[in-house]
């Protein structure tokens, strides 16, 4: 019980507040009731394919005024903007985050797992 007890406080709590924390920021900066945030990534140049590694590509969309994630193989994942460039998973704790030229053309993609932060260049 008490093993229980302890797993829960150290390891399951604090993976709802992250979440919580997640929601929050998000909301803060486009709240749901707020039309077009889907609208600013087709139009800030985001859509597109990512190149993580030599097998896996990472495709960045907008259906139906949603903005999705979805890596080779895997299903799609919803994003939610946080910023002009910057937006995480509303499933998990990723963060990707866009670079962009000077010119401001979006040339790659930063994928940020929360252990190593991985440069994925679009093709």
């Amino acid at each position: 019980m008490l093993r229980r007890a302890l797993f829960l406080l150290l390891f399951v709590l604090p993976l709802f507040a992250r979440q919580a924390e997640r929601d929050a920021i998000a909301a803060k900066a486009f709240p749901a009731d707020r039309p077009g945030a889907a609208v600013l990534v087709m139009k800030g140049g985001q859509s597109g394919v990512y190149r993580v590694d030599e097998n896996v590509a990472r495709t960045i969309s907008v259906e139906e005024g949603r903005i999705y994630s979805q890596r080779s193989g895997a299903p799609r994942a919803e994003l939610v903007p946080v910023g002009k460039d910057e937006f995480v998973f509303r499933e998990s704790s990723m963060r990707l985050t866009f670079e962009r030229d000077a010119a401001g053309k979006v040339t790659a993609m930063i994928v940020d797992d929360g252990r190593t932060k991985t440069r994925a260049p679009r093709t």
